[in-house]
C-alpha cells in the first residue's frame, strides 16, 4: 500500500523546521536545458539512417571531393615599380652607350705576338685538330686481287688480250658435307631404338 509515513517526521507541523534560506520562484528555469534546441539531444529510437541495411548487397556513399580550379589573384599594380615617379631612379649617364676600345688588345702593335712558323698552303681549308681526312682518306684504290686464299690475276695472252688467271687448283680447302635433313638422325646419341631389349 502506498500511504504517507508520519513517524519520525515533522514536515506536517508548521514552524517545526528552520525556514529555507532561498525561497524558490514559481517559474521554470531553462538556463541548463537544451530541449528547445532541435537535434541537441540524442534520438536513438527516432533516428532513420540512409545507410543500406542489406548485408548481401551493401551500398555505401563514400565521401568525395570536387577539385575547384585555382582562381588567380587579380592584378592591381606592381608595388615595386616606381618608374612613374620622377627622380625615383638613377639617371643614365651619357657616356655609358659609347663604344670603347678594348685595352687588352695589342694586335695592332708590331712585334707583340709570335710569328707563324709554318704558313698554310694556298689550297688548304685551314688547320683543324679534329680533322684527319688528309691522312685517312683514300686517294688511290688498287684493282689488284688482295684475297690470298683465292687470288685472281689479269694478264695478256699471245694475242695481247686481257685474261683472268686463277684460282690456282688445289689452293682451296675441300667443301664440307651437306647438312642432314633427316629429323630422325638428330639426337641419335640419346636414343636406344637400335639396341635390343633397351625399350
Amino acid at each position: 500500500m502506498q500511504k504517507p509515513e508520519f513517524s519520525n517526521q515533522n514536515w506536517d507541523i508548521e514552524r517545526s523546521a528552520p525556514r529555507s534560506l532561498h525561497i524558490g520562484l514559481n517559474k521554470p528555469e531553462t538556463n541548463l536545458y537544451n530541449k528547445d534546441i532541435e537535434f541537441s539531444s540524442p534520438k536513438c529510437v527516432k533516428f532513420n539512417g540512409t545507410r543500406g541495411t542489406n548485408p548481401l548487397v551493401p551500398s555505401y556513399n563514400l565521401p568525395h571531393v570536387e577539385m575547384r580550379p585555382i582562381t588567380p589573384p587579380k592584378f592591381i599594380k606592381d608595388q615595386m615599380m616606381v618608374t612613374d615617379i620622377d627622380g625615383a631612379q638613377p639617371r643614365k649617364h651619357k657616356h655609358i652607350g659609347f663604344a670603347t676600345r678594348a685595352s687588352n688588345k695589342i694586335d695592332d702593335i708590331e712585334g707583340t705576338k709570335a710569328k707563324m712558323r709554318h704558313s698554310p698552303r694556298a689550297r688548304s681549308p685551314g688547320f683543324n685538330a679534329y680533322d684527319y681526312s688528309d691522312i685517312t682518306k683514300k686517294d688511290f684504290v688498287t684493282r689488284r686481287s688482295v684475297n690470298p686464299l683465292s687470288p685472281m690475276y689479269k694478264a695478256r695472252d699471245e694475242n695481247n688480250n686481257l685474261v683472268d688467271i686463277g684460282p690456282v687448283e688445289g689452293s682451296l680447302p675441300c667443301a664440307l658435307p651437306k647438312e642432314r635433313t633427316d629429323q630422325n638422325f638428330f639426337g641419335t646419341s640419346l636414343k636406344t631404338l637400335d639396341i635390343l631389349g633397351a625399350q
